[in-house]
């Protein structure tokens, strides 16, 4: 890495804005800490004490300049695998709405304008599971599942999409440099 840079909420949602930044596809790494839900609702004594640290994925970003990329790499792939891309129908946004030309997604949750950055996983980080502090493994917490994904036209190699709250992304590193997130 050329530089480690402090940065807040702002000037990562600027930079990710930045043409000369992100231009069609660009590649990043990104270390994350989210609170996942548990099943059994308010009932489950662990909801909202386990935190989820992960480091070092590889995700892509992308403008959607002329269509959206998720689409076109679902359809890649579904013809790799021999499966008709023509069935492939994408949804339309069920929440938040995209700035044009840019990863970002804007959304109102609880009354608070939230930013998302947008992205398609390449690979998977190191999950580390946390309760209080203490190291924890998935099956030693109560209602905790490991994400599935749709069908996407019965391909087995799905195209991860996920919109990152960016007050749950710690760090990142794009175009040579490493960015830590000051929240």
């Amino acid at each position: 890495m050329k530089n480690q840079i402090r940065v807040s909420i702002a000037e990562a949602v600027a930079l990710f804005s930045d043409p000369k930044k992100v231009n069609g596809n660009t590649i990043i790494s990104m270390d994350t800490c989210t609170i996942p839900k548990l099943a059994g609702g308010k009932s489950n004594p662990m909801q909202g004490l386990i935190k989820k640290f992960t480091s070092g994925s590889i995700v892509q970003v992308f403008q959607n300049q002329k269509n959206s990329s998720y689409a076109a790499k679902v359809q890649r792939n579904m013809t790799k695998e021999g499966l008709d891309a023509e069935t492939f129908e994408l949804k339309p946004r069920t929440w938040g709405v995209r700035v044009p030309n840019t990863p970002i997604v804007e959304h109102t949750k609880d009354g608070e304008d939230k930013v998302y950055l947008e992205t398609l996983g390449i690979k998977a980080g190191e999950v580390n599971l946390r309760l209080n502090g203490k190291a924890m493994k998935a099956e030693e917490i109560e209602g905790y599942k490991v994400n599935s994904y749709g069908s996407q036209g019965g391909q087995e190699k799905k195209v991860v999409i996920n919109c990152w709250s960016f007050e749950s992304i710690i760090a990142f590193r794009l175009d040579g440099d490493s960015y830590i997130i000051e929240n």
